[in-house]
């Protein structure tokens, strides 16, 4: 089918492919779709005619090339508990007067969890690169994120991992995932965000390589809504101020929401908003610890 046959008919898709109640109900299910919109249009360049092959109702796969002649390949799985997207994208670069490839993987994950009792997100990702490498060997450097939903489909927490470069002993070109992926290494960079208000989270920053060890309250980005809990950038004021916002600017950034039923599920962290605020310079939890300067 074409692409954009595959985006008009991606309700009914999950319907057809996903049984589990606990996650087609949820309204983090918004989330997913718009995930799965997003990688297609990208992994498409953008091109709604481009053909997307669907393999049953559960599986669909989508290849394709840039002007520049890198390989772009993604793959869908609607499973009933669970929808994967995995995609790969390989290129030929030039250093100087040495040529390499690159390639970038990812999968991302979201199922329910009978432990947790909620939705989750785990996304595996690695850039991966043979410059300056022997033959049949390859370096990755892997990147982790694991948030979890509320019964509203909120995200209440992120916890994001990104691993330090290792050895790979087998070719980019064909390197399997797994051994892209490794989650046992070193970490190179620890994020945790917890939820407090509407657009309010704590956040604690490892930075290993630069001896950053860092905690506080950040005002969450709200130009694509507040479902999710993102940062536009991640810097590292000692001073932090938040301010209380008034009920109409709240319902500002409600209607910024594209999910109705996500504007209910967050309308309890907007209780309290209006008056609440925030000072590091009075916070005896602030954690600002740094050994080299940014």
């Amino acid at each position: 089918m074409k692409v954009k046959d595959f985006k008009k008919d991606i309700d009914m898709l999950f319907v057809l492919g996903i049984r589990n109640p606990e996650l087609k109900n949820n309204p983090a299910i918004f989330c997913v779709k718009n995930k799965v919109i997003e990688m297609v249009n990208r992994f498409s360049n953008y091109n709604d005619d481009a053909i997307i092959d669907q393999r049953d109702f559960h599986t669909y796969e989508m290849t394709t090339y840039t002007e520049g002649g890198a390989k772009k390949n993604i793959q869908i799985y609607l499973l009933d508990s669970m929808v994967s997207i995995v995609s790969n994208y390989m290129a030929f670069r030039v250093a100087g007067v040495q040529g390499y490839q690159e390639r970038f993987v990812s999968e991302y994950k979201y199922y329910y969890s009978d432990v947790y009792r909620t939705v989750m997100s785990e996304e595996g990702s690695s850039f991966v690169h043979n410059l300056d490498c022997e033959l049949h060997r390859c370096k990755s450097i892997p990147f982790f994120e694991t948030a979890v939903y509320d019964e509203n489909g909120i995200m209440i927490s992120k916890e994001t991992k990104v691993k330090s470069s290792y050895d790979v002993y087998s070719s980019l070109a064909t390197a399997p995932l797994g051994e892209l992926l490794l989650k046992d290494g070193k970490d190179s960079r620890y994020i945790r965000l917890e939820r407090e208000y509407l657009d309010v989270a704590s956040i604690f920053i490892n930075d290993y390589n630069d001896g950053i060890r860092y905690k506080t309250k950040y005002v969450l980005d709200s130009q694509n809504g507040l479902q999710e809990m993102i940062i536009a950038n991640y810097q590292y004021p000692k001073e932090v101020r938040i301010n209380p916002v008034s009920l109409e600017y709240i319902s500002d950034l409600l209607l910024k929401e594209k999910n109705p039923k996500a504007v209910e599920g967050l309308t309890k962290y907007m209780v309290g908003r209006d008056t609440y605020s925030y000072d590091s310079r009075t916070d005896k939890y602030l954690m600002y610890e740094l050994e080299k300067s940014i």
